[in-house]
């Protein structure tokens, strides 16, 4: 899945998925710790039918947003 757009979160380019449109009103669907956005893509179809906006992201290091570089120690 190709996101809609990117925003900066904890400095990284974390993709955005907005299904819907401004009109309706706003669900906002955050993943658990080992998922990413997909999880909820068939939730984001119902309820844009029902007339809704659903905004889901992958957080830092999930899915299509960036990673955090590794850190090494010497």
């Amino acid at each position: 899945m190709t996101p809609d757009y990117f925003v900066q979160l904890e400095g990284l380019n974390t993709a955005v998925y907005d299904y819907g449109n401004n009109s309706g009103r706003t669900l906002l669907f955050i993943h658990g710790k080992s998922l990413y956005s997909s999880a909820f893509k068939e939730q984001c179809h119902f309820f844009k039918e029902k007339g809704y906006r659903c905004i889901a992201f992958d957080l830092p290091g999930h899915g299509n947003s960036e990673k955090k570089p590794l850190v090494h120690i010497q």
